[in-house]
């Protein structure tokens, strides 16, 4: 018997290689998310930090807070404690 080679269609081939590809981007996607988003949810400030406050303010005055709250540390504790 003789063997029969059956030829696969080029855009068959295309179409295979592209959802594979979307497949990969996916995977990746959502692997990193997971990770990335484990990282953030553990990075969040503290609701009583000073940082919340400086990250409301326009960029151009960030430093200069924390720069000033750096400075007068003992005296904002003091003042957050009260």
């Amino acid at each position: 018997m003789a063997e029969t080679k059956i030829k696969t269609a080029r855009w068959v081939k295309i179409v295979l290689a592209i959802s594979l590809t979307l497949n990969l981007i996916v995977i990746g996607l959502a692997g990193g998310a997971a990770i990335k988003g484990r990282e953030l949810r553990d990075a969040r400030p503290d609701p009583n930090s000073m940082s919340i406050v400086t990250r409301a303010l326009p960029m151009r005055y960030q430093a200069n807070v924390r720069r000033e709250i750096r400075d007068r540390f003992d005296e904002v504790r003091a003042s957050r404690e009260t």
